[in-house]
């Protein structure tokens, strides 16, 4: 995973982004999704790394952490309410 988070589109091929010219369809079309600067993905991972300490999009040894309390320890750590 590490080595295809900075990959981008480019007519069905991944590639580097920063591979890319400036004026790629690319960055026109990720400017437009995440207009107005809130990239509910990104809040995600922001939030999990929060609550973890990592991001486990760099973990490159072991396996996945995976706890049976993590869904509510996360939502602590991020001030979440508890979803029904």
């Amino acid at each position: 995973m590490t080595s295809q988070v900075n990959l981008g589109s480019d007519l069905g091929e991944f590639v580097p982004v920063s591979d890319l010219p400036e004026d790629h369809a690319y960055f026109t079309y990720q400017a437009r999704v995440n207009a107005g600067g809130y990239v509910p993905t990104e809040q995600v991972v922001i939030q999990h790394t929060d609550a973890v300490g990592h991001d486990y999009r760099f973990a490159t040894e072991g396996p996945l952490e995976l706890q049976s309390d993590y869904p509510e320890a996360v939502r602590e750590k991020a001030g979440l309410e508890e979803i029904a």
